[in-house]
């Protein structure tokens, strides 16, 4: 059964209708016609004017648009000008819908070769367009800061968006390079952040003895009637094990919780962390040493961001000042190397010591929940442009 499409307008619903060769669903009242990102960016022959609509559409202030085609949730409001002409869209991120009103889709520049190079000279003269040559040679410092910040000048160093970036990058910290800007404060990843911080320096003076006590222990898995499986995600070894998770709660965390809102983002959490102890659990039935920490649900995290962004760009700093230049998706492949190997190396282990088969059951729930999701937004695509 397909999907039923109404105009943002008017409510009526959509008939489907070819433009220029491409899919749309039109109003009949003739309040504009719906297309999907993808046939708008083959209807403008310009990569570069679709990117730039949609990071435009993630920025703040950009709501308040009228109702999704599909959704029926508010669209992103963009308004730009294209050769002149101002262009104001209403874009839906979630379903990567844009509505045209009448007469607006005129002024995509056409598919021609001249558009094109037009379009590039005029996002490579604002900014839009970051230097590509990076990834292959040494970077000194100001030309490092200049493509984490976005190509700022170095006297706008004080204004970038970001500046815990050039922090990272000094300690060797991953960074990334292009994801997809967000439409929402990531509250619950700043809460959980704030959370087991909190806990970690509440609970040093007398760490062992917590750990021991909220630890997830196999051989007592249901003590505490199964609360520790809870509060053993928030307890961290140290402080050095605290900054490495949060740091890569912070990068990754932001982007998933935009992708799942807070509600399924917290349930999703939850999950991977319930299984991370699962897994830890049963080669260790016997095991009476605890197991803890937020890698669990983290490690999550991190596949469902590379299955949903594998192309995203992860900056890594390696010798002689060079930024390696790695896809997110080859990112989580070396990573999920590394832990099938250390689990070889210490499978068996009594010692305790740091769980990456957790690492690795954590991880399940979000290759699973990221394909899931890539495939229902094909099948949507499918029915929307064929």
């Amino acid at each position: 059964m397909g999907i039923e499409l109404c105009c943002p307008r008017c409510g009526a619903a959509l008939v489907k209708s070819a433009y220029n060769g491409r899919i749309g669903f039109v109003c009949p009242q003739g309040h504009g016609i719906a297309l999907t990102l993808g046939a708008v960016r083959a209807l403008c022959g310009s990569r570069e004017l679709v990117n730039l609509l949609w990071h435009k559409s993630g920025e703040s202030g950009s709501d308040g648009g009228a109702p999704c085609p599909v959704c029926g949730k508010p669209m992103n409001k963009v308004a730009l000008d294209v050769e002149g002409q101002p262009l104001e869209l209403d874009i839906c991120r979630r379903c990567q819908e844009a509505w045209f009103d009448p007469n607006e889709l005129e002024t995509l520049p056409p598919p021609s070769s001249e558009a094109v190079t037009t379009e590039k000279a005029n996002n490579a003269s604002a900014g839009v367009k970051k230097d590509s040559s990076w990834a292959n040679s040494p970077l000194g410092t100001e030309r490092l800061l200049c493509f984490l910040f976005q190509n700022v000048s170095p006297e706008d160093w004080d204004h970038v968006e970001n500046p815990f970036r050039y922090i990272a990058v000094g300690l060797g910290l991953p960074v990334e390079a292009d994801a997809p800007p967000l439409r929402r404060l990531p509250l619950v990843t700043w809460t959980l952040i704030f959370g087991c911080i909190a806990t970690c320096v509440l609970t040093y003076p007398n760490l062992d003895m917590l750990i021991r006590e909220w630890g997830v222990i196999p051989a007592e898995f249901a003590r505490k009637d199964g609360a520790t499986w809870l509060t053993s995600m928030f307890l961290h070894d140290g402080f050095w094990p605290l900054i490495g998770n949060m740091y890569c709660l912070w990068l990754f965390g932001d982007n998933v919780e935009d992708e799942l809102g807070k509600i399924g983002y917290l349930g999703f959490i939850l999950l991977s962390g319930f299984t991370a102890s699962l897994c830890y659990l049963l080669p260790n039935t016997g095991a009476t040493h605890p197991c803890i920490g937020a890698g669990g649900f983290i490690a999550g995290i991190i596949a469902l961001y590379a299955v949903l962004y594998p192309k995203v760009t992860i900056g890594i700093t390696g010798s002689s000042r060079m930024l390696v230049a790695i896809p997110a998706w080859l990112v989580f492949v070396l990573w999920t190397l590394f832990q099938l190997f250390m689990t070889y190396l210490t499978y068996g282990s009594k010692n305790g010591g740091v769980a990456y088969a957790a690492h690795l059951g954590g991880a399940i729930p979000g290759l699973i929940c990221g394909f899931i999701m890539r495939y229902i937004r094909a099948r949507r695509a499918e029915e929307l442009d064929i």
